[in-house]
């Protein structure tokens, strides 16, 4: 009888404890930033709660979901930066497409931009063609953007990325890329500016200490 008694007070002790960490874990992630959870949920250091325990807060329940809905319109841009910390993964561009697919059905714009940036130049920057394939998909526009240099604003075509890449990292494959930004150039009726690009892309040094970038086709 005794033994069932320490059982039972053992076993409430336990979900006691369980819900009073839930409530702790809902209301610390209630105030801290989506920016820094969804770091955490892209990169492993640091981060003390597991990225499923994270993931499924912000995307399976109501408390995460408003936090989602209530964030900045630059979120998506967000994401596509925070999935290049295992950029070489192309497990990372899917999990970026799971979160991605929830944000554009909250209504957040998927060519919104965070400091000058769409999710689709980030992309393309990290050579990342699971990812920027999904953004293009789902109405990624491949335009231009402009720039300040010297104080002068100057106009850089998004396939500039792609070339800068090549460049920048000869032993990457940036063929697939390349072919996907032409041929969405020309779906959306957008001038690709081929010579502005290739002109622009001469500037970008090639790394000192190369390494092997793998690439999904």
């Amino acid at each position: 009888m005794n033994l069932r008694k320490i059982a039972v007070r053992s076993l409430i002790a336990v979900l006691i404890l369980i819900v009073v960490w839930a409530a702790g874990f809902v209301w610390i992630c209630s105030r801290i930033p989506t920016a820094y959870l969804l770091v955490s949920v892209f990169n492993r250091s640091g981060c003390t709660v597991s990225r499923s325990i994270l993931q499924f807060y912000l995307l399976d329940t109501p408390w995460g979901q408003d936090k989602l809905r209530d964030s900045s319109n630059d979120i998506i841009a967000y994401v596509s930066s925070a999935s290049q910390y295992n950029v070489l993964h192309a497990s990372s561009q899917r999990r970026a497409i799971v979160w991605i697919r929830e944000l554009i059905k909250l209504g957040k714009s998927v060519n919104a931009r965070m400091h000058h940036a769409s999710a689709l130049e980030i992309a393309v920057m990290n050579n990342q063609i699971i990812l920027a394939r999904y953004l293009i998909r789902h109405g990624a526009r491949v335009q231009g953007f402009s720039y300040y240099k010297h104080g002068v604003k100057h106009y850089a075509p998004l396939i500039f990325w792609a070339l800068c890449r090549q460049r920048g990292h000869p032993e990457a494959n940036v063929i697939p890329m390349l072919r996907l930004l032409k041929r969405a150039y020309r779906q959306q009726d957008i001038p690709i500016h081929l010579k502005v690009a290739e002109k622009l892309a001469q500037r970008c040094r090639p790394r000192s200490n190369p390494m092997l970038i793998y690439m999904d086709r």
